[in-house]
């Protein structure tokens, strides 16, 4: 290597993360730490991404001990990195408390957050979570919603699905993606004929096109839905769907 700075080790650390080789690139820390290179907090975002990828919890805490020391914990990479990681290693306690420390909290933060509830199926605490990020005014983006109405999904909570998916539509004005219809698909495949997500259907929402309908049709039938499949089946025949 013709110039080894902090730079390049940084690159050839990244690189080892995303080709899947979290061993080497915290191998390559530990030798930049012995050449009295400073890392910076691209160097440990991605040795903790590192540590998230093999569940390492004790070299987790260490870096993380390495940033106290260093002042870098107070980034929102870093914090961000750090709940993903705690996370990971199943320590959500700790995840917490770095959200809870981190005094500037953007979008990005609180979906870190959100993600490493939804990860862990904690539904209501996805939920309580949103309601707080609401209340402290900070406006919720796309990928806030899509980690809600998976949260939703994990543990059948239709009718919270389609008040979430209608508060995104109607009040933030997010257009819904293709993830977001394939969630609202999962929760209307578990309502039955007489759940409020039925009435929600039949308004028809505009981005379920012809592949997202052929999927719930599907859905339906595997899963054995009858009601819910006649329901279907009866709604698209009068808008000239697909059968």
């Amino acid at each position: 290597m013709p110039e080894r700075n902090v730079i390049s080790w940084n690159a050839l650390t990244e690189g080892y993360v995303h080709q899947r080789k979290p061993l080497e690139a915290l191998s390559l820390f530990r030798l930049l730490k012995m050449e009295d290179l400073g890392p910076d907090q691209f160097t440990f975002a991605s040795c903790l991404n590192a540590c998230a990828a093999i569940c390492s919890l004790k070299h987790g805490q260490q870096i993380h001990g390495m940033l106290l020391r260093t002042g870098f914990d107070q980034s929102v990479m870093i914090s961000s990195s750090l709940i993903d990681m705690y996370s990971k290693c199943d320590y959500m306690a700790a995840a917490k408390q770095v959200f809870s420390l981190t005094e500037r909290k953007g979008a990005a933060l609180w979906n870190g957050m959100l993600s490493a509830l939804c990860h862990h199926r904690n539904a209501q605490e996805v939920i309580g979570l949103f309601v707080q990020m609401i209340r402290e005014r900070q406006k919720p983006d796309a990928d806030t919603f899509l980690l809600v109405l998976t949260a939703c999904c994990h543990c059948s909570l239709i009718e919270e699905g389609v008040d979430f998916f209608d508060l995104m539509t109607e009040k933030y004005r997010i257009v819904p993606g293709e993830k977001h219809y394939m969630c609202m698909v999962d929760l209307v495949n578990q309502a039955s004929s007489n759940d409020k997500v039925v009435e929600w259907l039949e308004n028809s929402p505009s981005g379920f096109n012809e592949r997202v309908w052929e999927i719930l049709v599907s859905n339906c039938v595997t899963c054995g839905n009858e009601e819910l499949l006649s329901k279907v089946e009866e709604h698209l025949s009068e808008i000239g769907g697909p059968e």
